[in-house]
């Protein structure tokens, strides 16, 4: 149900300065706009259910972000873009009825990894704070992820790749609906949480110079899933995929 059709715009910019062969410093401000479709859902009124239309909301998310690149060692690399942010909505509203007030939300949004080279492989962990992605009539919906990701040299030809990865999304729903027994518009507020974990596997194979073959297979696990108080079931998920590339040779114009 989060998973709406939407439209963005937005823009950043931003200001690096080396402070010295191993410390970069700076900083970025930037700004979205996003326009969520309306929705369909059904209310119970009586014995009956009423088909209602929930109007498109709209989302700006204003960020302030500090940059640093602190390079440990020749081989170790940490990242770190990170600040507040303010997320500003105006909830979706049952058709005909009177619109919600915007609502205002301070947070922070953070991207910090740690990144480890060796001869043959590379590995990475990081931290994202993010607004998800989806959101719908969502007054808020902000995503935690963290993983670790292991990219390999098996040989002259295989690559392989593991990830292991936990996410966390929080989000508030705020909208008017319609009272059945008063046929009144009352404000509507409901916190979700979803929690999920993962692992994924795949590996790589070079057919020519120009072929690669993908293999991966990945298994994600709701460990925890509350709407409104209320524990739902959890689900598992397996997936997997076979996919060959084909590059074709550079065309200069």
């Amino acid at each position: 149900s989060r998973n709406v059709g939407n439209k963005s715009i937005g823009g950043s910019t931003s200001y690096n300065r080396a402070g010295s062969r191993r410390l970069t410093l700076g900083v970025s401000v930037s700004a979205r706009y996003r326009i969520f479709d309306e929705q369909q859902f059904l209310q119970q009124v009586g014995e009956q259910l009423l088909p209602r239309v929930v109007e498109g909301s709209t989302v700006v998310v204003t960020n302030i972000n500090a940059l640093a690149s602190y390079k440990v060692t020749p081989n170790v690399v940490f990242d770190f873009q990170g600040g507040p942010s303010l997320i500003r909505t105006r909830p979706g509203s049952v058709v005909g009825r009177p619109k919600p007030e915007t609502n205002s939300d301070f947070t922070y949004f953070m991207n910090m990894s740690l990144q480890r080279d060796f001869k043959k492989s590379n590995l990475r962990l990081s931290y994202v704070r993010n607004e998800d992605p989806s959101g719908g009539s969502s007054r808020t919906s902000v995503l935690d992820t963290v993983s670790i990701i292991l990219n390999m040299k098996l040989s002259e030809f295989w690559r392989g790749n593991a990830i292991a990865g936990w996410s966390r999304r929080r989000t508030v729903d705020a909208f008017l609906i319609l009272n059945p027994v008063t046929n009144q518009p009352l404000p509507f507020s409901r916190e979700e949480q979803l929690d999920r974990a993962w692992i994924s596997l795949g590996v790589n194979r070079r057919l020519g110079e120009r072929i690669l073959l993908r293999l991966n297979f990945r298994y994600q696990s709701w460990i925890d899933y509350e709407v409104g108080g209320v524990k739902l079931p959890n689900q598992d998920n397996y997936t997997g995929s076979m996919t060959l590339n084909y590059q074709f040779s550079p065309y200069i114009f």
